[in-house]
């Protein structure tokens, strides 16, 4: 099937961008006429733009080429077929100002230039078409486009506004397609095998759930082992930490202890040894085992003092790293629960994505690989369905009615290759490979362009290809995906 709007979601009415027509008309009114001699121009090309004048007056009916001078006074004569653009400050005399479209078409040249006009109704010049740029700042207003070097052009709305101007199908007939079309492309997998095979959804869904489930459960089991794991590790590094602190603590007091034992022995000992040296006679050595046995006894109150403060010293450490053990448990213990309740949260809103329900009801001996595979095509192309391609599977609209739209969207004529026959001539132009690959069929020259048969209005890069594979200029017409197929076939037979 064809291709509609690119707008295929939400619907809104189509608006004038410009405000009311006459109030524009009004603006122009006072504008010369132009397309004279000396009027002054922007002339495009596909390497860039410059400004110029016209040494000759230009008629887009008869004219295939233009004569300007440039800034440096050279006058310089250009084929319209390598014009990108042609852009004039006044208002052409071929434009009719009552009679210009109210929306907003979007035209692209293959150099990349993008412009944004309002198309006046009327023109039937066979070398292309003036456009009325929408922004009001814009000198150049008024472009001439050759279409010979148009990459693309549509109307700036949406397609359903199209189907109900043409009185295709009503407003409201179109509010339900768009909301069908939503639906469709929400459409989950295992909805579409159900119905394909006649299963009740519940069943299904019954399958789908208890499988996620059991995913879910095996994943959270993991993860809690993985965290605990990872905290009894943290512990264990924090526990090495302390205890590697509070072995450094103690070596430090016992150093002090140790330090202060020596002082105060050594102070002790000067003492006595100053009284010994006083003492005279008899009494010198009863007084030395004195000062000894004093010494030894200092020394053993010294040492019991300090293992004391040792003790307290080792209790106290004990006490601040048990403390900050516990805190740090307590604080691991959290922050596993917070993982794994944004785990048991992913694996619930994220297990269908991560399994595929294919895979998952393959596994129970619902459906087969190939079932699947089917409807997985199937779903792929709900997700991309068009609004014009709804309409005609609900029975809104024909076929014909569709492509007759597009044609009006895209700015492009509606053949139908089953009132019209290729030319050998133009069959000449393109490989029979090339055709069916591309899904086209060249028809017959006209205006010595190559008139060409597609489906898809808005593929660029068909365009592109033909610019590029074509030694003669093209025109792209519209004709239904069906009749592009069966021409192809008797081509082919």
């Amino acid at each position: 099937m064809g291709h509609s709007s690119r707008d295929r979601i939400q619907y809104e009415s189509s608006e004038n961008p410009f405000g009311k027509q006459s109030e524009e008309l009004d603006k122009l009114k006072d504008t010369s006429k132009s397309s004279c001699v000396n009027e002054p121009v922007l002339v495009g090309f596909e390497g860039g733009k410059f400004e110029s004048r016209l040494e000759n007056s230009f008629c887009p009916q008869y004219d295939r080429e233009i004569t300007i001078v440039d800034p440096d006074g050279n006058v310089l004569i250009y084929l319209l077929e390598d014009l990108q653009f042609l852009a004039f400050v006044n208002i052409p005399l071929q434009i009719d100002l009552l009679n210009i479209n109210t929306f907003t078409e979007v035209i692209k040249t293959f150099s990349g230039a993008l412009f944004k006009v309002r198309v006046p109704n009327g023109q039937d010049f066979d070398s292309g078409f003036f456009g009325i740029v929408t922004d009001p700042e814009d000198r150049y207003k008024y472009i001439f486009f050759p279409f010979n070097n148009i990459r693309i052009q549509y109307q700036q709305r949406l397609i359903g506004d199209i189907f109900v101007e043409k009185n295709f199908l009503s407003k409201e007939n179109l509010q339900n397609v768009l909301s069908k079309q939503k639906q469709l492309r929400n459409l989950r997998l295992g909805s579409i095998i159900a119905k394909r095979l006649n299963f009740k959804p519940q069943h299904v869904e019954r399958i789908l759930q208890k499988a996620l489930k059991k995913r879910s459960d095996k994943k959270l089991q993991q993860e809690r082992e993985r965290l605990l794991k990872e905290a009894d590790e943290n512990l264990q590094q924090e526990l090495k930490k302390l205890l590697k602190e509070a072995n450094k603590k103690l070596r430090l007091e016992e150093e002090l202890l140790k330090k202060e034992i020596d002082e105060k022995l050594q102070q002790v000992q000067k003492e006595l040894q100053i009284e010994l040296d006083e003492e005279q006679g008899t009494e010198k050595e009863r007084q030395q085992k004195e000062v000894d046995a004093k010494l030894q006894l200092e020394k053993k109150k010294l040492q019991i003092e300090a293992e004391k403060k040792k003790r307290f010293a080792e209790e106290a450490l004990r006490k601040e790293a048990d403390e900050k053990l516990l805190q740090e448990q307590e604080r691991l213990r959290k922050l596993a629960e917070r993982k794994l309740q944004l785990v048991a949260e992913w694996l619930k809103t994220d297990a269908e994505e991560k399994r595929p329900t294919g895979d998952i009801l393959v596994e129970a001996g619902l459906v087969s690989s190939q079932a699947v595979k089917q409807s997985l095509e199937i779903q792929k192309r709900m997700r991309h369905i068009r609004v014009g391609e709804l309409l005609v599977e609900l029975g809104y609209i024909n076929e014909g009615q569709m492509y007759r739209v597009l044609a009006e969207k895209f700015h492009k004529r509606f053949v139908s290759l089953q009132k019209t026959t290729p030319t050998d001539e133009a069959l000449s132009f393109v490989p029979r490979n090339v055709m069916s690959k591309l899904g086209i069929i060249p028809m017959y020259f006209q205006n010595e362009r190559l008139v060409i048969a597609t489906s898809n209005p808005d593929n660029t890069k068909l365009s592109d290809m033909l610019k590029k594979m074509l030694s003669c200029p093209f025109e792209l017409v519209i004709t239904p995906l069906n009749e592009i197929i069966e021409t192809l076939k008797k081509l082919s037979g």
